[in-house]
């Protein structure tokens, strides 16, 4: 297809307002069709920046994917955008409706929206493995921190005790306006979380959508952290996106790239971390996207660790 054609096609769905659901399949391969030819180099980033404004109001932040694209936050993943993917946000606009419900039947906002209720599951198994004491856990990149607001809100007589941290002041004070209700059960934080990690340890510590930003040895360095911030006998739980995600073309078109890993890079870096092989398995939500690498410390285990130098195989 040429550039002219896909242009041609890209305006016709604009002008009819969007794609209806016979058509999600068609306009799925579209993407992936214009990101295999980038991949492969006979669409530069300028062909890529000329069909997003082929687009219209369609790629601007008055849509989800126009979010993606033109982060108005200055990063991809940000507070907003994700609290819109959980609470399933779409345009006042009729004429841009669809293009939002496109977006939210995709793999990749599935996945994300799946993360609340495994961490929920977590949280439920925490609280009847440990009785009549107080629950700490740690939220690493806790984002608009809606699961832990939905939480709170289900369990009103919950015993966990929320660190959230988060490198963005927006993120932190949105996330407490949701969270107002019950500030004694959720501590906010502001910081980086490589230089600015709590010395405390916790008994459950939750990464779900930091690890995908991170390059190999920065997601072994990171796990080491967090490993030693997890108490003895208690879990690790870091989440990262697989090469199963079937919405990978269409994030990418938006300039939202992620660190896509098998379950086996994240259990090999795990181990480059220095974390026992037989403490680590691994877990997937539903639609098979995003994976939980599940590390549950020894009651022995030394609070220091320390990494190997074998060098990760990708398959």
């Amino acid at each position: 297809m040429t550039m002219k054609e896909r242009i041609a096609f890209v305006r016709e769905m604009v002008n009819h307002g969007g794609p209806g659901e016979r058509e999600y399949e068609v306009l799925e391969d579209w993407f992936l069709s214009v990101m295999a030819d980038h991949w492969r180099g006979s669409l530069t980033t300028d062909d890529i920046h000329m069909l997003w404004d082929a687009f219209g109001d369609a790629f601007t932040p008055k849509t989800m994917q126009g979010f993606v694209v033109r982060k108005p936050h200055g990063y991809h993943g940000d507070w907003e955008i994700m609290d819109r993917i959980y609470t399933c946000w779409t345009s006042p606009d009729p004429h841009l409706r669809n293009w939002d419900l496109f977006f939210h039947s995709r793999h990749a906002p599935r996945a994300v929206r799946n993360r609340i209720r495994y961490f929920h599951s977590r949280l439920d198994e925490l609280e009847s493995i440990i009785e009549n004491e107080r629950i700490d856990v740690l939220v690493v990149g806790c984002g608009p921190a809606r699961d832990i607001r939905t939480y709170l809100e289900e369990n009103p007589g919950t015993r966990v005790v929320f660190t959230c941290i988060d490198q963005d002041p927006a993120a932190i004070d949105y996330a407490q306006g949701l969270c107002a209700a019950r500030p004694a059960r959720v501590n906010f934080r502001v910081g980086n979380a490589i230089r600015h990690l709590p010395k405390s340890q916790f008994d459950l510590v939750w990464a779900s959508g930091l690890f995908d930003y991170f390059s190999d040895r920065l997601f072994t360095f990171m796990i080491r952290q967090l490993y030693e911030r997890t108490k003895p006998g208690r879990t690790l739980l870091v989440g990262n996106f697989s090469p199963h995600n079937p919405t990978r073309a269409y994030m990418e078109f938006g300039g939202w790239v992620l660190f896509h890993r098998t379950e086996q890079d994240m259990k090999a870096l795990a181990e480059q971390a220095g974390i026992p092989c037989d403490a680590c398995h691994t877990e997937a939500e539903a639609e098979l996207v995003d994976i939980f690498l599940q590390v549950r410390k020894g009651r022995e285990a030394n609070k220091s660790i320390q990494p190997t130098s074998r060098k990760l195989r990708r398959g």
